[in-house]
């Protein structure tokens, strides 16, 4: 049986050179495709085509601690992109650990995060819109 180990500090996100961190607990980064990579078409007498959409673009969520050095940097950056609209770039996601990766050539940011203030620290979540995501490495091996 094997044995595997994960560290979620060992996992690196890099976006446009800059490097996001200060994660929140719980899940601080998820990637979700826009589209299924086949769809099905059913005919009348029920004879089916399952065409490939091509589509590999994505989103992304990093969730961080609204104490992180990283949303200043992630304000910026946006709103560098809403004046020159070409604010665009890298995002590499790594699991050092485990060999893990996921990259894109461009992404951006699609919005502001939401923001609260309470009693309690909250977070803020950045969500980037991502042209095409490549998986490597144990992603594709699973």
């Amino acid at each position: 049986m094997a044995f595997n180990n994960y560290d979620p500090e060992k996992v690196i996100v890099t976006w446009n050179g800059i490097i996001i961190d200060g994660f929140a607990d719980g899940t601080f980064f998820s990637v979700s495709m826009n589209e299924a990579a086949f769809n099905l078409t059913k005919g009348a007498d029920r004879e089916s085509t399952r065409t490939k959409s091509n589509n590999l673009s994505a989103q992304a969520t990093a969730t961080l601690m609204q104490t992180s050095s990283a949303n200043a940097l992630l304000y910026a950056a946006h709103a560098l992109d809403l004046v020159t609209g070409t604010n665009n770039g890298p995002l590499l996601v790594e699991d050092i650990l485990n060999g893990e990766t996921l990259f894109s050539a461009n992404a951006w940011i699609m919005q502001y995060p939401d923001v609260e203030f309470g009693k309690e620290s909250s977070t803020r979540e950045w969500n980037f819109e991502i042209d095409e995501i490549i998986p490597t490495g144990n992603v594709l091996s699973a």
